[in-house]
């Protein structure tokens, strides 16, 4: 088997976890999230959108609220209109928001890029009408919510019904971890579950110890 198949194979397992519906709910929205730089954020982000199109989910959004931003747009070939005001997310959200939803006919994803500023305001609003909009009309949405030293994942952490934590195995150890699980506690920022990015190894019982 091809290691672009195992990768799909994971994207399809992760899809199936994330995908179950609570009482009352009719979307699910899942953050995304590493403790730094180069975790694989992106790639895990746009792999779960790929493996809930693939499963039928329906229209399936990513929305690249990371600090860097538009690394969304750039993997699927679109060109971003991104969100940088309120305004685009005030009343009119519907419309406002149609203006920056890009649609990558190489993945079968949309793509809405929010520039950081924005992406990080704390509280309900401008979010709470925009995420209406967006649930209503996507049954499954993504979020590349940057890493854990920006303010994003904190910011969308009440926005995402589940936050998972992304993990490159090649550099993650026994130490990294422990320091991981301390900020993690200092930052009272839950997790949800964890997605091992890169992995080639049976799971260790000291992975599930740790996060």
């Amino acid at each position: 088997m091809s290691r672009r198949s195992d990768n799909a194979s994971s994207f399809d397992t992760l899809y199936l976890r994330l995908s179950g519906l609570a009482e009352g709910q009719t979307s699910k929205i899942v953050g995304i999230t590493s403790p730094g730089r180069g975790e694989g954020v992106t790639t895990v982000a746009v792999g779960l959108a790929r493996a809930a199109v693939k499963a039928g989910a329906g229209p399936v959004l990513v929305v690249d609220v990371a600090a860097r931003g538009r690394r969304v747009a750039g993997v699927a070939r679109v060109k971003p209109a991104p969100v940088s005001s309120a305004e685009d997310l005030g009343a009119d959200a519907d419309g406002g928001l149609d203006a920056h939803i890009a649609s990558s006919r190489r993945f079968g994803i949309d793509v809405l890029t929010v520039d950081p500023p924005l992406a990080a305001s704390p509280g309900p609003a401008p979010w709470q009408s925009a995420l209406r909009t967006l649930r209503e009309r996507y049954p499954f949405t993504v979020v590349d919510s940057a890493d854990l030293r920006s303010p994003v994942p904190r910011a969308w952490r009440n926005r995402v019904d589940e936050l998972m934590l992304v993990l490159d195995t090649t550099r993650t150890t026994v130490e990294r971890l422990v320091r991981l699980q301390k900020e993690l506690q200092g930052a009272d920022l839950e997790i949800d579950g964890f997605a091992l990015n890169k992995r080639s190894f049976h799971v260790p019982e000291f992975f599930y110890r740790f996060i």
